[in-house]
């Protein structure tokens, strides 16, 4: 054997003393005598027996992970399972807590940002915590998704609905200005033909153009019991708020979840004068869940509008340009069309202007939605006129572009200078949703620019937007409740029941005095047992049916008077607390309940109703 450590000297090589543990981990190859006798190690390449060495130190280093990864077991099938199971369960879990993440938002549609966001927040949680992390954040989903969208979610709905708009508004500005900020950095000829496309403002400064809005929305009454005893209504107030005359005005509720419509969901107001309103009764509706739960309507008001633009155009003769560019003038500039405030407004755009005088040119009209509650809807029957001056042509206006599978067609009108442009059937109807750039409806006509102009000569070309419908749309939601009635503590109505049925006398009387909101519930044993249960009617008194003679006096006495013969359930309906009924503002309610407890007094209870 060799001693080591050792030091020898052999052929002009320099031996070094051997170290069992190199911390810098130096390289060594073996060194031999000119007789061929190995004499130690000495500095140079690696040894092919290090190598394998080294390769034997990594695998076993790698094995040692995954046998910590896989735990202790032993039984190869149970590793493999185990190293399979851990990233298939986190994905099941992230899959399920961004359903119910996107539930509590209530957004529709699975491929979305949103969707995104979670799954990549799902990602950083299993690649920094793995399963036991995913499992965590799950249970907090899962307990904040139980309260939001569990059984009793609809009381927390309103809650939501509160925080999403002002969300909504500022997802939209930041979304609109990363779409532009992406468009300049990576393609700045689509970001200027996105301009093109929006080339006009407001006649004047508004906060945004206004139609016929929706100014409220009220739910009668504003709670539905779940069993669908008492039908629930919906008043809709419409204002034009515009400068124009609104047609063909439809407003309608459509039942989007859990309720049904057993009345008239639509309703056709005809016309609305600028600042003219109304109030549309919609009607009635059940609901179709259970309690704690909430039912969705979507409010819609449709109508026929009309919009106008004008863009000041310029002809400059050549001379004039080249006197312009000699002396340092700018000569190029961009000009918007100014167009009447309304839902839709068209856009009218020739690029920089002047116009050489003797070139083509062409106009480029489009159709914008301006708002972010509702959609432009373009049909057979829109129309859109554009008028370009013969002054600024020399020739006649060509929109052949906008043929083969384009959906506008147009043709000359009374006369040279307008063209008379409509959808076409089988396009029918164009759809121009909110604020949103890819939906624009555009196209084009060209035409040659004048020669007759010695220096510059400006005109206006026009365009007119007739008869495009826009629909408001608007959400609103009503909390589903209990079964109104005499209940138990655990929410049932108790057993040996059944629903009260009134006697036409009651009926009567009922209706002449208010409209019945619910029947609750009579025990129907009337034994000594039964003493101390009862019987329970709610009505709704309207002191705007009631006269004036009444107005003076007083309810109760008033009702004594008149019904007690013919209902005693009736008899001393208001109690002795004298409400005047002058107190009581026209059209305001009381609400009533009156309670008749078996061997005992009856019990009479007011107030006003509360919407």
């Amino acid at each position: 054997g060799i001693p080591i450590p050792f030091i020898a000297m052999a052929g002009g090589g320099e031996v070094v003393e051997e170290e069992e543990e190199d911390e810098e981990k130096s390289r060594y190859t073996k060194r031999y005598s000119p007789e061929g006798e190995f004499i130690g190690w000495a500095r140079g390449e690696p040894l092919p027996s290090e190598l394998k060495s080294t390769r034997r130190e990594k695998i076993r280093k790698g094995a040692q992970k995954l046998k910590n990864r896989l735990g202790k077991t032993k039984k190869p099938l149970l590793r493999f399972i185990k190293l399979i199971f851990d990233p298939i369960l986190a994905g099941i879990l992230a899959a399920l807590g961004t359903i119910i993440i996107l539930s509590i938002f209530e957004v529709e549609s699975i491929v979305s940002w949103g969707t995104l966001v979670c799954i990549l927040f799902y990602f950083l949680i299993y690649n920094s915590n793995g399963l036991s992390g995913v499992i965590s954040i799950n249970l907090v989903v899962y307990l904040v998704g139980y309260i939001f969208i569990g059984p009793y979610g609809g009381y927390m709905h309103k809650y939501i609905t509160g925080m999403k708009q002002p969300m909504k508004i500022a997802w939209l500005a930041v979304k609109q200005g990363w779409h532009n900020i992406w468009l300049m950095m990576t393609d700045p000829t689509a970001w200027y033909e996105m301009q093109y496309q929006k080339n006009v403002h407001p006649e004047k400064a508004i906060s945004y153009p206004k139609g016929v809005e929706i100014t409220s929305i009220d739910l009668m009454p504003p709670y539905v019991p779940s069993d669908g005893s008492m039908p629930f209504r919906v008043y809709v107030q419409i204002q034009n708020q515009g400068d124009m005359k609104a047609r063909d005005v439809y407003v309608s509720a459509e039942c989007v979840k859990r309720c049904k419509a057993t009345g008239e969901e639509s309703m056709l107001v005809e016309d609305l004068m600028p600042y003219e309103g109304r109030v549309i009764k919609l009607g009635p509706y059940v609901p179709e869940g259970s309690e704690g739960q909430y039912a969705k309507l979507k409010i819609k008001a449709s109508y026929l509008y009309s919009t106008n633009s004008s863009l000041l155009t310029e002809v400059m003769g050549e001379e004039e340009m080249q006197r312009r560019f000699v002396e340092g003038e700018e000569v190029f500039r961009g000009v918007a069309a100014l167009g009447k405030p309304s839902p839709a407004m068209l856009s009218l755009n020739v690029g920089k202007q002047p116009l050489r005088a003797g070139t083509e040119a062409g106009v480029l009209v489009s159709v914008l939605n301006t708002r972010n509650n509702g959609q432009v809807v373009l049909d057979e029957n829109t129309e859109i006129r554009l008028h370009i001056p013969s002054d600024l042509r020399s020739g006649p206006i060509d929109c052949s572009s906008n043929i083969g599978k384009s959906p506008i067609e147009c043709k000359q009108g009374d006369n040279s200078d307008t063209q008379i442009c409509h959808i076409k059937k089988k396009y029918a109807p164009q759809i121009v949703k909110p604020m949103q750039a890819n939906t624009i409806f555009s196209f084009y006509c060209s035409f040659d620019v004048t020669t007759d102009v010695e220096k510059t000569k400006s005109r206006l070309i026009t365009a007119e937007l007739i008869n495009y419908r826009y629909e408001a749309i608007e959400e609103k939601t009503i909390m589903i409740t209990l079964p109104l009635g005499v209940i138990d503590e655990e929410g049932k109505k108790p057993e040996g029941t059944t629903e009260i049925i009134l006697s036409s006398d009651h009926k009567e009387a009922v209706s002449q005095v208010g409209t019945a909101i619910y029947e609750c519930w009579h025990n129907k044993n009337l034994g000594d047992e039964a003493r101390g249960t009862k019987s329970k009617l709610c009505f709704r008194l309207n002191a705007a049916n009631l006269t004036e003679e009444i107005r003076e006096g007083e309810v109760d006495d008033y009702l004594d008077r008149e019904y007690g013969d013919k209902a005693e359930m009736l008899t001393g309906i208001i109690d002795r607390s004298h409400w005047a009924i002058d107190a009581i503002k026209p059209g305001q309610e009381i609400c009533v309940s009156y309670e008749s407890h078996y061997g005992r007094r009856n019990v009479v209870k007011t107030k006003l109703c509360e919407d």
